[in-house]
């Protein structure tokens, strides 16, 4: 609750401070309520609480991708799979470089066959991280789905010549 009433202040959004005294104030059997509203899988304990503050971060800014790609990886935990994608594409809406949600949309996506975005999301991670091997490797990975096993053992490759272990 700190460190999220912290970024509101920070961020000088209107409403801030207010908001950020009402979150210190909410019923924690509200929050978990809120957190499990309309989802097929339950999210359960301080995950619950998490994803209503993340959704309260979006109340207050739409755009952030940072609250977006939190929501994504409790609804992919809690097995909301969907919920999950959804919310990890929005974080790359509102921060295309966001490298950690490409990845984590490339796995999703690869798991429920969706190679082709899959393969987008890889690429895009390669073109914004050129220097990291995790989207080289992510890359290869659906290249190797594809039956494409030259394309995907150079993206291996690749990957090994940035990080060798």
């Amino acid at each position: 609750t700190y460190n999220l009433g912290l970024m509101l202040l920070q961020r000088g959004l209107a409403g801030g401070e207010t908001q950020y005294r009402q979150l210190l104030l909410t019923n924690a059997k509200e929050l978990h309520a809120i957190g499990n509203k309309n989802l097929e899988v339950k999210i359960e304990g301080d995950i619950a609480e998490a994803a209503t503050y993340f959704q309260k971060t979006l109340d207050l800014d739409p755009k952030d991708a940072s609250a977006h790609f939190n929501l994504g990886g409790i609804h992919d935990r809690a097995g909301n799979t969907e919920l999950a994608v959804q919310y990890y594409e929005n974080a790359v809406r509102y921060k295309r470089s966001h490298l950690a949600a490409r990845m984590q949309l490339t796995k999703l996506l690869l798991r429920q066959g969706n190679l082709d975005l899959a393969e987008k999301h890889a690429q895009k991670g390669v073109q914004y991280s050129p220097n990291d091997h995790r989207p080289y490797t992510a890359l290869g990975k659906v290249f190797a789905a594809q039956a494409k096993h030259e394309e995907a053992i150079q993206q291996f490759q690749k990957a090994l010549e940035i990080k060798q272990d």
